[in-house]
């Protein structure tokens, strides 16, 4: 008899890990991340790696996003 063919399997997200806090793409919030965000703190433009909001500017927002998603 034949085999069956393989499930497709859940579809990647396609949101950066920078997005939810995880600036060092380790898999983890924690400390490192919390360090890369201040050292980051007041930084503007549309390529810095803290601004989770990507609004523009690395604020308490961007704060509150690493905090929510902190694994510690």
């Amino acid at each position: 008899g034949g085999g069956g063919g393989g499930g497709g399997g859940p579809i990647p997200d396609s949101t950066p890990a920078q997005s939810n806090g995880d600036i060092n793409n380790d898999g983890e919030v924690d400390l490192l991340d919390f360090n890369e965000l201040f050292v980051a703190w007041g930084s503007t433009g549309s390529s810095v790696a803290a601004d989770f909001n990507h609004d523009g500017v690395v604020d308490l927002l961007d704060f509150n996003t690493l905090i929510v998603n902190w694994t510690g």
